[in-house]
This record gives C-alpha cells, structure tokens and sequence, in this order.
C-alpha cells in the first residue's frame, strides 16, 4: 500500500469534474462491518521513542460478556470476520478476503501512524477511534498537518468529511462550510451530514524541537505530559 504504483492506481481514478455513483468503479465491490468500542494512545518519550497504539473490543461492551473471574470485558472480535452466505448490513456478499481462516486476523480499520523525517527522528504520533471513519480521519489530520502546514489543534478540530463506497455518499461534519458541500453536490456526490461525534484523533507532532499534542475535543479524552 506504500508503493508509488498502488497510488498512481488510486490517482488514476479520481475524476476532478465528477464522480461515479457505482461503488465498483472505485474497487467497492465489498464492505467491512462497522465496528466500535476502540481507543487510541499517541505516546512519545524524551529519547525520541513514540509509540501509537489502538486497542478495540470491537462493538460496545464487545461480546456482552464479562469475565467472573477477572472481571474483563470480552470482546466480540470474531464478527469482523466475513461469513460464507450471509450479506451484511447493506445487503453485500462476504469479502473472501475477510473470510474466517485459521491463524488469520480479521480486517480492520485501525491505522495506528508513526510518521519519520528523513533522517528517522519522529514527527507525527496518531492514530483514532471511530469504526470505519478511522480511516479517513487520520489521513485527513495528517493532510492538514503535513501539506496545509496548520498546527495540530486546526488540524485535529476541523470538520472532517467520510465515504466508504457503501452507502455511496460524502459524509460531512457540522461546521462544514455550505460552499464546499455545494461543490460536492455539483460533482455528482450524494451528501449527508452525521449527527454524532464520528471518529477521534489523538495525535501528537514534534515540530522545531518543539512538541505539541491535542486530544480530540469530539470525546474526554487528554493530553499529558511528564518531566
């Protein structure tokens, strides 16, 4: 996925004056299950070390299931998997890719990021919580940050927008400007704005020797440092 080619295919099909209304167009011909109950660490140490760690349990409170021993909720892992004849929630068949196989883990969309300079000094820490929004929520921060050159909280706070092929529609934030949604409308896109906090970032950047972090206000989450 970090080959030069893979994102000269993916370029290749961007339409800058329109957009297809056929998932399949864009690859879609599967969908993953949504998934929940997920956090995010972002950690960097004074040695230059960082860590970006995502744990999920999968749906809220995963399994439904607590352990009487140790009091540990169970999670629910097992349905990330694909099974063979049943269609999902939109009504699309399995992903072979998906399907339960032996010393095989199910697909995620857990994008837990360490990004480096040139010369291998750490320069971004993040990662999400939000199901299938992760995804674009990490590449839309990392965006914002790298190529608009804005500070981590602009970055972090600003209204995010999704699409996953299925449902086949751009979905927005509140605070979206109404020119930049009339703009979508007009290449063709189908638009809706969610009513709920989507995914949360929790990211960190080491700029000019300097270091600076933001816990998504969507959620409690914060940031700490230590001497």
């Amino acid at each position: 996925m970090s080959s030069s080619e893979f994102a000269d295919n993916i370029r290749s099909q961007i339409n800058e004056n329109g957009t297809s209304k056929d998932p399949k167009t864009y690859g879609g011909v599967f969908v993953t299950k949504d998934d929940h109950g997920t956090a995010h660490v972002s950690i960097l140490a004074e040695n230059g070390d960082a860590v970006a760690a995502t744990s999920t349990i999968n749906l809220y409170f995963g399994a439904g299931l607590t352990s009487k021993r140790t009091g540990i909720v169970l999670n629910s892992g097992m349905d990330d998997f694909s099974f063979t004849g049943f269609d999902n929630y939109f009504g699309i068949p399995y992903s072979p890719s998906n399907k339960m196989e032996p010393r095989k883990r199910p697909l995620s969309s857990m994008s837990p990021t360490i990004i480096t300079n040139k010369d291998g000094d750490v320069r971004l820490v993040i990662g999400a919580s939000g199901g299938t929004k992760i995804t674009t929520a990490v590449a839309q921060v990392i965006m914002r940050i790298l190529w608009c050159n804005q500070n981590i909280k602009e970055a972090v706070d600003a209204p995010r927008f999704h699409h996953q092929l299925y449902p086949m529609e751009v979905q927005y934030e509140y605070g979206t400007l109404e020119h930049i949604i009339e703009g979508l409308q007009k290449l063709g896109h189908n638009t809706t704005r969610y009513r709920y906090r989507g995914s949360i970032v929790c990211a960190i950047l080491q700029k000019d020797k300097k270091i600076f972090a933001n816990a998504d206000f969507r959620k409690g989450g914060d940031v700490f440092g230590i001497d």
